[in-house]
């Protein structure tokens, strides 16, 4: 059956007798005055559909010990040494003093998924990885190291991203979901030092042709691919094209013409402005993101690896908000 939190405190309840000692402003101060405004009772009912059992450990305190879990990036052991240990857990999460944590197996599944408030769709298992980051702004979510500016009007958002982000399939998707890409492109190589890169060929794809920039021509196979071989012996410019024994070979991607687009685009004041203004809070997120521990993920399985990023993402967003003022006013959450 589901466990609630009592209204009446317990005589050595943390936050009663060592609550002035916790850092005004901090997370742990927020989640203990607000953490059952946050975790109501009523979001996890579903969970208990029986009235009998033994009572679980309330919602809003294991919720809350999710949110301070990922915030902090601490392995399910460590987490129940803080709640033991710690008296800013005690306190954040209405703990008595000398209650020892619940055990670290309590947390079902589905309380977990249901912590930051909804439920989360099970991932595509078979998307790749420039594919999933793309999913996540096309859907108007943060993704790590992405930042989206909405637009009040169109409902259209701005998305903002280094290079990580510049893949053809995350940009084709972006685009067809109507969203403007500020992404970094990624870096071309060229074959040679100095030489010329792909972006010297010119591509007609309507004519299924490549030029090199001695002016040859060569078709593009179904494959994306346009081979000059032959044509590379005795050419002027071949030192600063190739040093491939069989001549240059040219592959080309199959949103080609996104990725020229995106390195024009990056070459001017349209793109670098904003970029610029920007680019610095999409660096300092993925830096807390990747903070104490946290660049490797922590679970196998995309489908636990894609809980606890959200969990974490959250905790992250929540202690940002604090920082920036968030406060309760009138019943609604602003920013003083």
């Amino acid at each position: 059956m589901q466990g609630r939190s009592e209204d009446q405190r317990d005589l050595l309840d943390a936050e009663s007798v060592v609550g002035h000692l916790v850092k005004p402003g901090s997370v742990f101060a927020f989640l203990a005055e607000h953490r059952k405004v946050l975790f109501p009772d009523e979001m996890f009912t579903d969970l208990f559909p029986s009235p009998r059992g033994r009572p679980s450990v309330p919602a809003d305190v294991i919720a809350s010990v999710i949110v301070l879990q990922t915030l902090h990036g601490l392995p399910d052991s460590e987490t129940t040494d803080a709640l033991t240990f710690d008296l800013r857990w005690k306190a954040a999460v209405g703990w008595p003093l000398t209650s020892k944590a619940f055990h670290d197996t309590t947390d079902p599944d589905g309380l977990a998924q249901t912590a930051a408030g909804q439920r989360r769709p099970e991932p595509d298992l078979h998307r790749c990885r420039h594919a999933r980051r793309a999913d996540w702004c096309a859907q108007g979510q943060d993704a790590p190291g992405a930042r989206l500016h909405r637009s009040s009007e169109t409902g259209h958002v701005q998305v903002l991203a280094d290079s990580a982000y510049g893949s053809g399939t995350a940009r084709a998707t972006l685009t067809d979901a109507g969203h403007a890409a500020i992404i970094k492109p990624i870096p071309l190589r060229a074959p040679v030092t100095g030489g010329f890169p792909a972006d010297d060929f010119t591509v007609n794809h309507p004519a299924g042709t490549a030029t090199c920039p001695n002016g040859l021509t060569r078709s593009i196979s179904p494959t994306n691919v346009a081979t000059f071989g032959a044509a590379c012996r005795g050419c002027p410019l071949r030192a600063q094209c190739t040093t491939a024994r069989r001549g240059r070979t040219l592959r080309l991607h199959e949103h080609e013409d996104l990725l020229r687009a995106a390195r024009r685009h990056a070459q001017t004041e349209a793109f670098t402005g904003p970029y610029r203004q920007h680019r610095p809070m999409v660096e300092r997120s993925i830096a807390w993101l990747v903070r104490g521990g946290n660049r490797k993920v922590r679970y196998r399985g995309i489908s636990k690896n894609d809980q606890w990023l959200h969990h974490r993402l959250a905790g992250l967003n929540l202690r940002r908000l604090l920082n920036l003022g968030l406060v309760q006013h009138q019943g609604a959450w602003v920013l003083a």
